[in-house]
């Protein structure tokens, strides 16, 4: 009952998600939740079932349950790291914008491929002679993302900030959203 209970708890919030689960931080947090809800469940259990409450019967389960998912999830991160930086498990995205972030971002996702992207190409105006790695990337206007989207069959896409008017990219991303496994801004 407390293991099925621990696994409902763990995916009530959320960390199967990569969103989630990308943040060591709030991955923790989620953890440390799940084991105090799982004390309480358990407590209650005990009070329904008419058993004592001892306070190390009460602990002992959550607290195993918290230092396991975060040795467990803290090695499936070193393991996953490891293999995206052997090519493995990448997620082929686009990167939306021509300017100098842009630049500077698709040298660090090639630089690091344990982040887990591959840059396919940008999308945007046409980069400057500034940027001739971008140039050597780039795929087409923003108005031709679906069509670049659709042809190269791309996982995800990540919008560089000022890379366009927000009252361009702002519907563009709500539609893709529907889309896309991945959107990062």
């Amino acid at each position: 009952t407390m293991v099925g209970c621990g696994v409902a708890l763990t995916a009530a919030h959320g960390l199967y998600r990569a969103r989630i689960a990308a943040g060591r931080e709030e991955e923790m947090r989620r953890i440390v939740r799940i084991g105090v809800e799982l004390a309480a469940v358990h407590m209650l259990l005990l009070v329904m079932l008419g058993r004592p409450i001892g306070l190390l019967q009460a602990a002992v389960g959550p607290v195993a349950t918290v230092v396991l998912l975060l040795w467990c999830r803290g090695g499936y991160r070193a393991w996953l790291s490891a293999a995206r930086a052997r090519g493995y498990y990448q997620r082929r995205v686009v990167i939306l914008g021509t300017c100098a972030d842009a630049a500077e971002l698709v040298a660090m996702l090639t630089d690091h491929p344990e982040a887990g992207y591959v840059v396919s190409g940008v999308v945007g105006v046409y980069p400057t002679s500034e940027f001739p790695d971008l140039a050597e990337r780039y795929l087409g206007p923003l108005d031709d993302l679906d069509r670049v989207l659709e042809r190269l069959h791309i996982d995800g896409v990540i919008a560089v900030a000022g890379s366009a008017p927000s009252k361009v990219l702002a519907p563009m991303l709500a539609r893709l959203e529907a889309d896309l496994s991945l959107i990062h801004i």
